[in-house]
C-alpha cells in the first residue's frame, strides 16, 4: 500500500459520528496512521506517517481562521505572552495584523514551503473566497496554490 501523500487536511465544523457516517475510508486512513502516544516510546507514528484527529473539541464561534493561522503557519491573530513573536505586514492595508513566532523562516507560511520542496498545493474552500474578509487566504498570507475550488465557486456565485 502506498503511503498517504497529503500534508495537511482540515475538515470543519464536522462532528466525529458525521466523519465516520460519511467519510469512513478517510476515518479508517486517520486511524491507521494515527499518532500513538505511550510511555515506553513517547508520542509516535509507527506507520511512518502521522495522522492526527482533534476529536471531542466544539467551539463556539468564528474559529476557522485562527484555527488555520496557528496549523499552516504558526502564527496568530492575537498577541500571545508566552510567546516572543513579531508583526508581519499586512497584505494589503485592511488586512488583520499578524503576530508569527521569530524564526529563520522569512515567510513561515506552509503553501510557500512545500512548493518551495517541489509539492504540489491545493485549496479546496466550500465557497468562493475571492476577496472575502472571512477567511486567511489573501488576508493573512498571499495564497497561490496550484489548484482551487474558486474556478468552481465563483463563476456561481
Amino acid at each position: 500500500e502506498d503511503m498517504p501523500n497529503i500534508l495537511f487536511i482540515e475538515i470543519d465544523s464536522l462532528s466525529h459520528s458525521a466523519a465516520l457516517r460519511h467519510m469512513p475510508k478517510t476515518m479508517a486512513k486517520l486511524y491507521k496512521h494515527r499518532m500513538i502516544d505511550s510511555e515506553e516510546e513517547g508520542v509516535h507514528c509507527p506507520s511512518g506517517f502521522c495522522a492526527a484527529m482533534f476529536n471531542k473539541t466544539s467551539v463556539i464561534g468564528q474559529s476557522s481562521i485562527p484555527n488555520q493561522l496557528a496549523a499552516l503557519s504558526g502564527c496568530s491573530d492575537i498577541k500571545r505572552a508566552d510567546l516572543q513573536s513579531y508583526k508581519r505586514k499586512p497584505i494589503q492595508s485592511n488586512s488583520p495584523t499578524t503576530k508569527c513566532p521569530r524564526s529563520d523562516l522569512e515567510n513561515p507560511w506552509l503553501f510557500d514551503i512545500v512548493e518551495k520542496l517541489g509539492y504540489v498545493t491545493f485549496l479546496g474552500e466550500e465557497f468562493c473566497y475571492k476577496g472575502s474578509p472571512y477567511v486567511i487566504q489573501d488576508n493573512h498570507f498571499v495564497v497561490n496554490p496550484h489548484y482551487n475550488l474558486n474556478e468552481i465557486f465563483c463563476p456561481l456565485s
